[in-house]
């Protein structure tokens, strides 16, 4: 038949409705577990910034502090410079009053551990403790001699070192001072302790494994400050981790890396900033487990609730499965003792009502062959009246028991069976029915032949109530694996679009035979158009008979 437009309707088997369920299953956990997921790694990084930005504001603020402190000092030492200046010119240098200058310098900045005077030969002569400790030699110090060796030095800082009156580690800046005619005098220098910083940076709160470091030019240590260590014994140390040395060579003025520190191998997010124009970097770490901690509790607390969604929903989905399951188990058992009570009273019926008719039929013979031979034409007529009364009931009851449960089915097969049945339906509503396939002879087990006829004899009831149709085909083919049965019709069509909308809900011909191809684990489809009629095609696995 020719079909212009065609639907294709698909009515999903019970395998493709638990399949559904699963990859909805699947796809729902997968979904949320997604979310999570992505929930958790962007609150990781809102964690990582707020640590970078917290380091980054620590450092500056240090970086800040420790510029101004080196500022004033530098004002110091130029102070102490101009004041040697002015009383060489005065005539020569008054060492109580120097004396009395130094101390009030360094009593204004108590940061200082010492400010001093050495002259041209490295001899210490003004200054905090001085004069009342033996004479000490500073020309060796690479300070001294930079200062010395290079007028336009500037301000020098030098590395770490430890002092030879304080036997501390302390930091030294120094000044040159120079004659009036230019040549060397000696230098003014003040000390920093380094316990200054440390003392500094223990003020911070830096968590349980935070760390804050003063490092050189050149990445060696000046002061260390641990919350978990304390300060650090390392001074001098150039160990650093690669991300650092790197990044300081990519950007040297300020920045920011995640580390482990060699010093302790405690991960950390690590924001470091250059001093000003001096020779130092101040470098702060908060430890990634800390920062993270309130994260990881809040990572196991959401992956407790999703984990709990998913054995939920899978344990949801399993009671569906089950339900569905025992729906079907039921179904098959009201289907099987359905077909059972059907091929019951047909036989039955057969069994009380032929013998009988039968019997009426002869008797009746019998009676008329013992009457007169001319007879009342009344009596005559009533004869044949009851004789065809008799072959009526006779073939109602024929009929009844082959729609009930054809015997052809049982004994003949299924192809029979349909051809039987198509004949009849052919003499009761005039509609020509074809009945093909290939390998039909094929015989399946009782309930795939049962089903299949069911859905046979259903569509044809269904033509002649709804199709309006001139010829009705239908085709069965038996392969080793599947059975396909086919019912096509030239009637009027229909929409099958507008099924299940108002007005235009399926009958329960259509769904009846959808529930039975489920049950049997098969597809079910039909094509229609308006105009150019139906087509019914059922796909099951044929099961041999045993």
């Amino acid at each position: 038949m020719k079909t212009l437009r065609r639907w294709s309707f698909l009515i999903s088997s019970s395998a493709h409705f638990l399949a559904l369920l699963a990859a909805g299953v699947l796809v729902l956990n997968l979904l949320v577990v997604t979310l999570v997921v992505l929930s958790l790694y962007l609150s990781r990084n809102q964690y990582q910034t707020r640590a970078m930005i917290a380091t980054q504001n620590l450092a500056q603020v240090l970086e800040h502090d420790i510029a101004t402190e080196i500022d004033k000092i530098d004002f110091a030492l130029l102070a102490q410079s101009d004041e040697i200046a002015r009383q060489v010119a005065s005539g020569g240098i008054d060492g109580q009053a120097l004396n009395a200058f130094i101390a009030q310098q360094l009593a204004r900045q108590p940061h200082l551990e010492n400010l001093r005077f050495a002259n041209a030969q490295g001899n210490l002569e003004y200054g905090t403790g001085v004069a009342s400790s033996p004479p000490i030699n500073i020309a060796d110090r690479d300070y001294f001699t930079r200062l010395r060796d290079y007028p336009d030095a500037g301000l020098v800082i030098a590395k770490p070192l430890i002092g030879r009156m304080s036997k501390k580690w302390m930091i030294v800046l120094g000044r040159r001072v120079s004659e009036p005619g230019g040549s060397f005098a000696g230098v003014v220098f003040a000390t920093i302790s380094i316990e200054h910083f440390q003392k500094l940076f223990s003020a911070l709160n830096l968590g349980t494994n935070g760390a804050v470091s003063l490092r050189y030019a050149d990445l060696g240590l000046v002061a260390r400050r641990s919350a978990g260590e304390g300060a650090s014994n390392a001074i001098g140390s150039n160990s650093v981790s690669t991300e650092l040395q790197e990044i300081v060579r990519s950007n040297p003025t300020a920045g920011s890396y995640v580390a482990r520190t060699k010093l302790d191998n405690i991960e950390r997010m690590n924001a470091y900033r250059k001093v000003s124009d001096y020779p130092f970097y101040i470098i702060i770490g908060l430890a990634t487990d800390d920062f993270l901690a309130a994260w990881r509790h809040e990572a196991i607390k959401t992956l407790t609730l999703a984990a709990v969604f998913v054995v939920v929903t899978i344990a949801l989905s399993w009671l569906i499965h089950r339900s569905w399951k025992q729906r079907e188990e039921l179904s098959r058992r009201v289907v099987a003792v359905q077909e059972e009570e059907r091929r019951r009273l047909a036989a039955d019926l057969h069994d009380c009502t032929s013998p009988s008719l039968a019997a009426a039929v002869l008797n009746l013979g019998m009676i008329a062959a013992d009457l007169p031979p001319r007879l009342p034409d009344g009596v005559q007529t009533r004869l044949s009246d009851t004789r065809a009364l008799l072959a009526d009931a006779t073939a109602g009851v024929r009929n009844i028991c082959a729609d009930l449960r054809p015997a052809t089915l049982d004994y003949a097969g299924l192809p029979q069976a349909l051809r039987e049945y198509a004949e009849r339906f052919s003499q009761l509503t005039g509609v020509p029915v074809t009945v093909s396939g290939e390998n039909a002879a094929a015989r399946m087990s009782a309930d795939s032949e049962s089903m299949l006829f069911r859905i046979a004899q259903e569509a044809l009831t269904n033509c002649a109530k709804h199709a309006q149709a001139s010829a009705v085909e239908v085709e069965l083919n038996v392969g080793n694996s599947k059975a396909v049965l086919t019912i096509s019709d030239n009637g009027k069509g229909f929409d099958r679009m507008a099924l299940g909308q108002s007005g235009h809900k399926p009958g329960l011909g259509l769904l009846t035979m959808r529930e039975r191809v489920e049950l049997a684990g098969g597809k079910f489809s039909l094509e229609s158009a308006p105009g150019q009629g139906t087509r019914i095609r059922v796909e099951i696995q044929a099961s041999a008979r045993g």
